[in-house]
Parts: C-alpha cells; sequence; structure tokens
C-alpha cells in the first residue's frame, strides 16, 4: 500500500502540474504521498488568493462531476485558497486522471479558457493534442464510475 500511495502521489502532483500549465489559476502544487493541494490565486506573481466563492464553484463543479475534492479550512479568512485532495490509499492512475480531468474541467467552467489557449494564440505555440493525461490509455479507463471526459 505504501508503494502505490507514493507511486499514485507522484501521479497525481505531475497531474496537477500539468494543470498548472494550462490555467493560471493554479499558483503552486505541493503535496506528500496522496495528500495534495493546488493554491488558487489571481496572480502567480503576488499569490494573490482568489475569491473563497470561486475556490467553492470548482469543488461544486467537480462534486456534480460526481468527484470529491476539498478545501482549506475557513480559519483564516481570505487565504483558504487551496484545493485538497486525499484519494483512498489504493486509488489507480485512472481514477487519479478522473480526479484532475474534474478538476480541469472545473477550472475551465470557473475560470474560463484555459491558460495553455491563451499562450498559444498570442504566442504560437503548441500544446498537445492528445488527452489531457496519459498515464493510462483510454482502453485501461474501466474502473469505477464512467470515464472521464477529456478535452
Amino acid at each position: 500500500m505504501l508503494d502505490n500511495t507514493t507511486r499514485m502521489g507522484e501521479c497525481m502532483r505531475a497531474n496537477l502540474r500539468e494543470l498548472q500549465e494550462r490555467h493560471a489559476v493554479i499558483g503552486d502544487v505541493r503535496g506528500l504521498g496522496l495528500f495534495c493541494g493546488a493554491e488558487l490565486v489571481s496572480d502567480r506573481q503576488s499569490k494573490i488568493p482568489v475569491e473563497e466563492k470561486q475556490v467553492q464553484a470548482v469543488i461544486g463543479a467537480c462534486m456534480a462531476d460526481g468527484v470529491i475534492i476539498g478545501a482549506t479550512n475557513r480559519s483564516l479568512p481570505g487565504l483558504n485558497n487551496t484545493l485538497c485532495f486525499s484519494p483512498a490509499l489504493i486509488a489507480t492512475a485512472a481514477e487519479i486522471d478522473t480526479i484532475t480531468s474534474a478538476v480541469d474541467r472545473a477550472l475551465t467552467k470557473v475560470f474560463g479558457r484555459r491558460f495553455a489557449d491563451l499562450v498559444r494564440r498570442n504566442k504560437g505555440s503548441a500544446t498537445p493534442a492528445g488527452p489531457l493525461f496519459s498515464s493510462v490509455r483510454p482502453a485501461d479507463r474501466g474502473g469505477r464510475g464512467r470515464a472521464p471526459r477529456i478535452g
């Protein structure tokens, strides 16, 4: 179980870092094992937190998509801007991909266009055309629940 927790935690953070490249609102990704966080900021340079209602909107959009995530508690008013992830210690790569794909869709819904889309439009650089997360082949995505909608 410890081996899976370590491997899947690395997978989760890699997926979240990929989201960070796609969404300017993710200012930091951190974690240990399968306990991870993605800090949402209105500006990466100043690290000004997004509004808590926006964080809750991301959580709500994930919930509507069948994925349960959390946020930092309300002990520090105005600084509760980190999405918290703590999947089961037996989580599979497909389940990690499902979680992070739901977060991708939620961030796009709440904050608009992806950062990568803006980069591509403004600087002409290309972004990958395939599925967002590739740790599992589409044929292997059976598992519990429905397969993630990608893109």
